[in-house]
């Protein structure tokens, strides 16, 4: 804002005046303090919102709900036999069901993908907590089967349209985890754009 352009006005002229001062103050301290700034606040809210999920998350209410979840899991299964694999309605996979697909061979993919299903057995009407926690499950998935397991970005595709479909369905039913989950959204969102102005040296989300 104004105050800190002329912040680094005023620093850039005593630099001109004071070879010292100009070593020991940049006007580019004043962007690193702005961001620093902004940095604390966003992760504070981000932090806040992820309080406020897994508060939401434990309620009575979505303890005891039940919801249909039966549309993105179908759909998941639908991804699958269309990629070659061969899986039931309940989610069972028979032997050799992934041969001739597109993931044959690849055993990291095809491990990922008996876990994901094995977290979907009998979740088609299940508690809001659980559904809640599967999401969680899948994040992990995802970023264990990326770094040990060599996930293609297909594969990933199609467990982040699950991970979407499970978070869409407690969104329409709870507004207070829709907010929550678009604030922390939002805030990593944000964190990220900062993150990348400061570049790789600074870590903005690490406690001082």
């Amino acid at each position: 804002d104004l105050r800190e352009i002329r912040r680094m006005v005023g620093i850039a002229e005593r630099g001109f005046r004071s070879p010292e001062a100009g070593i020991l103050h940049r006007p580019g301290d004043v962007v690193g303090e702005t961001i620093a700034v902004r940095a604390a606040q966003v992760l504070r809210d981000n932090r806040k919102a992820g309080e406020d999920i897994d508060r939401i998350a434990n309620s009575p209410a979505f303890k005891s709900i039940q919801v249909d979840v039966s549309g993105p899991v179908n759909g998941f299964l639908d991804d699958l036999r269309r990629a070659g694999v061969e899986v039931d309605d309940l989610g069972n996979l028979p032997k050799d069901a992934f041969k001739g697909s597109e993931f044959s061979g690849l055993s990291g993919i095809e491990s990922t993908i008996a876990t994901v299903l094995s977290q979907l057995q009998g979740a088609n009407n299940t508690s809001a907590l659980s559904v809640h926690r599967m999401k969680r499950i899948l994040d992990k998935n995802i970023s264990y089967g990326k770094d040990v397991r060599g996930l293609d970005a297909s594969t990933e595709g199609m467990i982040r349209k699950l991970r979407r479909g499970l978070d869409d369905v407690l969104d329409q039913q709870f507004s207070a985890y829709d907010n929550a989950n678009t604030r922390y959204a939002t805030t990593i969102n944000a964190l990220d754009e900062l993150q990348s102005v400061a570049g790789k040296r600074v870590n903005l989300t690490e406690d001082t």
